[in-house]
């Protein structure tokens, strides 16, 4: 994962007032391995994306993970 995934995801959990220990919970993972992710610490995995996407929305998790379609690149 990218520092700018990383970046993202924890722009859009700020934005919704969450904790990590929120998040994490909602992704059935330890608040450390969230952690991780948003750091840049580990690789997303396709689960990984199918849980953010629950947490955050569909359209949330592709505008960090393909910024350039969101700006019409």
């Amino acid at each position: 994962m990218s520092d700018g995934i990383g970046m993202g995801l924890r722009k859009l959990r700020l934005e919704r007032h969450y904790t990590q220990r929120e998040v994490a919970e909602r992704m059935h993972m330890l608040q450390s391995a969230y952690s991780r992710l948003e750091n840049g610490k580990v690789v997303v995995t396709e689960r990984h994306l199918q849980l953010l996407v629950e947490v955050f929305g569909e359209e949330a998790i592709e505008s960090i993970c393909f910024p350039e379609e969101k700006d019409g690149i």
